[in-house]
């Protein structure tokens, strides 16, 4: 059974959005923040809510130091669909 599993993402800014839309064409649920206007100008911690809100693993290159992931994290349960990859 080759089933892909649900895996939902928001890529970061960082990353060209034509990278998205490969993915979309191979059947990925990805959305490029680049391509939405209401999220390109949000805050990082705007960005990680929305995605918590929308069960996304967000993508990102970003450097951050462990300190600020844990101020990223910390308002989401463990349990959160959530996460930074």
């Amino acid at each position: 059974m080759n089933q892909r599993p649900d895996v939902r993402l928001l890529q970061d800014e960082i990353f060209s959005p034509a990278i998205a839309a490969e993915l979309r064409e191979l059947g990925h649920d990805v959305i490029a923040v680049a391509n939405r206007t209401d999220l390109r100008s949000k805050s990082d911690e705007q960005v990680f809510a929305w995605a918590g809100g929308e069960k996304r693993w967000l993508v990102t290159e970003g450097v951050l130091a462990p300190q600020r992931i844990r101020v990223l994290v910390s308002p989401w349960s463990v349990a959160s669909a959530s996460h930074i990859v």
